[in-house]
């Protein structure tokens, strides 16, 4: 989805489809939707290991990589 903030969220292809250009078309289709509502910049959060194809599709990395923190409670 692409939120008026110009970020894309939840971007997700089955891991038994990946490779096939699904991930390319979602994302060719959420910046042309950026473009026509007159947005300039648009950005994601990815996992690390989706990297390498965001920075194919022109993508660039900025900031740092997240940390997680987790909690149990009783």
């Amino acid at each position: 989805r692409l939120l008026g903030s110009g970020q894309i969220s939840r971007l997700c292809v089955l891991e038994t489809r990946r490779n096939s250009g699904i991930g390319r078309a979602l994302l060719v289709a959420a910046e042309e939707a950026a473009r026509a509502a007159g947005m300039r910049e648009i950005f994601l959060y990815a996992q690390t290991h989706a990297t390498s194809f965001y920075e194919g599709a022109g993508f660039s990395a900025s900031g740092g990589i997240f940390n997680r923190y987790r909690s149990m409670k009783n």
